[in-house]
C-alpha cells in the first residue's frame, strides 16, 4: 500500500440505480451512528467480508446552483468506506470495482501543507510592496460582503489581529471537518480531531498565517497589514495536530475532508484558498469538488508545491484552478535545496512572494499577539487569494474565469532573470501585481 494513501479509507460511487436504493440515514459524519453496509445485497456482501468501520456520505447536502447535472448525481453518489487501518487498499479497491453497482473506487489520499516551517521572527512585509498592494488599496481595499474560505488547519479566533475579520455565528466563522482522519506511520493524532462542529480553532498555526497574509486586520495599529482589508475570511478546518515519534508537531489531513471543504466553500464563499498539495495525486472525488467550486462560482486559488520539482500537485494542477509559484525578494524563483522550492509546470497561473513573509503566529500557543515567518507557495497562495477577493469587491458578478485571466494578464513580467517567453512553466504568466488586476477589473476591458 502507499505512504500516500489515508490509512483504511475508500472512496467509492455507486451506479444511479444503486444509490437510489441506499438509505438517507447514511450520513455524512458517524456522530448519528455508524453505519457499516448499503442495504445493497451484492455490495454487502462483499463488504461483509471486509474489516468495515463505517460508511458515511461524502458530502452531507449539495447546492445545485450552475453546476452541471452529472456533476451533481455523481457528487450525491460518492461515499467514504472506513476500514481497519491495517486494511490492503489496492486489493479492497480491486474487489468493489469488479462491482456492477459500484461506478469507480479509489483510495483517500494524505495532505501536506506548502509551507516551509521557519523561527518565529519578526521579517518587514516586502511582499505587499511587490506586489503593489498599496496601490491597489487607493481604489480598492476589500468589501466585507465578500468572503474568502482558508481551506487549511483552521484560523486562531484569539489573536487581535485577525479576531475581528472572523465571524462569531454558528458557521459565521468557518467549520471544522476534521472527523479522525488517519494519519501516515509514525504521527499520533492529538488535540482536537474526532467530530465536525462550528470551532475551526487552528491548533497547528499554518491556516492562522495564511489568513494573516490574506486579510489580517489592518490600519489598527498593531501587527500586521493583510491583501484585503475588508473581505471576510471563513475558516475550513482540515487539518488537524498530530505528535510524531521524533516529539515534534505534524499534521494529518485527508483528501476525503479536503474535498468536504472545497464544496463547502463554493457554496459559501467566493474564493477559496487551498495552500495545501494531495500527495495522492489526481482522483475523482477531489477533481469533483474543485469542479463545484468553480461553477459554483466559487474562484479556487492553490499552491503548486514545494519539491522544486515539475511534479503534477492538486488541487493546483486541476483546469480552472490558479495555480501560484513562489518568488523571493530579488524576484528570482523561490529555491531552498534540491528537493525544495517552488515547483514547476505549464498549468501555473503566476507567482506571488514565498520567501520569509512576516505574518501571524497562534496567538494561544505564546499568550500574546505573536507573529512570525512563513516560506513556500503556501503563502504565495494566499497573496493571490487576497487580489481574488479585491478583484470580488470591484463586481461581485465577475466569473472565476474571469478572476483568474484578469490576474493572469496584468501580472508583471519583470523578474531577476530576464529573456523568458510568456507564460512560462517557472513563473507562469509572471508575478501578480495587485493594482493592475484591479484597475483591469474597474476600469475594464473584462476577459
Amino acid at each position: 500500500m502507499s505512504d500516500e494513501y489515508a490509512p483504511g479509507k475508500v472512496v467509492v460511487e455507486l451506479s444511479t440505480d444503486a444509490n437510489a436504493l441506499v438509505s438517507e440515514l447514511i450520513t455524512d459524519t458517524v456522530e448519528g451512528g455508524a453505519y457499516v453496509s448499503f442495504g445493497i445485497e451484492t455490495v454487502d456482501g462483499v463488504l461483509a467480508s471486509l474489516p468495515v468501520e463505517s460508511i458515511t456520505r461524502l458530502y452531507a447536502e449539495v447546492e445545485p446552483y450552475e453546476v452541471v447535472p452529472d456533476l451533481l448525481s455523481s457528487m450525491l453518489a460518492t461515499y467514504v468506506i472506513r476500514l481497519s487501518e491495517d486494511t490492503d487498499i489496492d486489493a479492497t479497491i480491486d474487489t468493489l470495482i469488479e462491482l456492477d453497482e459500484i461506478s469507480y473506487a479509489e483510495p483517500a489520499g494524505l495532505c501536506d501543507l506548502a509551507a516551509i516551517p521557519n523561527d518565529p521572527s519578526y521579517g518587514d512585509q516586502w511582499g505587499l510592496d511587490m506586489i503593489n498592494a498599496p496601490l491597489a488599496w487607493d481604489r480598492q481595499k476589500g468589501s466585507d460582503t465578500v468572503k474568502i474560505t482558508i481551506i487549511d488547519s483552521g484560523c486562531d479566533s484569539n489573536h487581535p489581529d485577525l479576531a475581528p475579520r472572523l465571524g462569531t455565528s454558528t458557521r459565521g466563522k468557518g467549520w471544522d471537518f476534521c472527523e479522525n482522519p488517519t494519519v501516515g506511520p509514525g504521527q499520533q493524532r492529538v488535540g482536537d480531531f474526532t467530530s465536525p462542529d462550528d470551532d475551526p480553532q487552528d491548533e497547528i498555526g499554518h491556516g492562522t498565517s495564511m489568513a494573516g497574509i490574506i486579510g489580517a486586520a489592518t490600519d489598527n495599529g498593531i501587527g500586521i497589514a493583510g491583501v484585503t482589508w475588508g473581505c471576510r475570511l471563513l475558516a475550513a478546518r482540515v487539518v488537524c495536530r498530530t505528535a510524531t515519534s521524533t516529539g515534534g508537531v505534524g499534521s494529518g489531513c485527508n483528501t476525503d475532508e479536503l474535498a468536504k471543504a472545497i464544496q463547502w466553500a463554493g457554496e459559501y464563499s467566493q474564493v477559496a484558498n487551498v495552500s495545501l498539495i494531495s500527495l495522492i495525486g489526481d482522483t475523482k472525488h477531489l477533481r469533483n469538488a474543485v469542479n463545484y467550486a468553480l461553477q459554483a462560482n466559487t474562484t479556487v486559488v492553490a499552491a503548486m508545491g514545494n519539491d522544486n520539482s515539475n511534479i503534477l500537485r492538486y488541487p493546483a494542477a486541476y483546469d480552472g484552478v490558479i495555480a501560484v509559484g513562489a518568488v523571493n525578494k530579488l524576484r528570482y524563483q523561490w529555491v531552498a535545496g534540491p528537493n525544495s522550492g517552488s515547483n514547476t509546470g505549464n498549468h501555473m497561473s503566476v507567482s506571488a512572494p514565498g520567501s520569509k513573509i512576516k505574518t501571524l503566529d497562534l496567538y494561544s500557543t505564546w499568550g500574546s499577539p505573536q507573529y512570525t515567518e512563513a516560506t513556500g507557495t503556501s503563502p504565495a497562495a494566499a497573496f493571490v487569494s487576497g487580489i481574488a477577493g479585491l478583484l470580488y469587491s470591484c463586481n461581485v458578478n465577475i466569473t472565476p474565469r474571469q478572476v483568474k485571466q484578469i490576474i493572469e494578464q496584468t501580472a508583471s513580467h519583470t523578474v531577476a532573470d530576464p529573456g523568458w517567453t510568456w507564460p512560462n512553466a517557472v513563473y507562469g504568466n509572471g508575478i501578480v501585481d495587485a493594482k493592475a488586476a484591479v484597475d483591469r477589473a474597474i476600469d475594464g476591458p473584462l476577459p
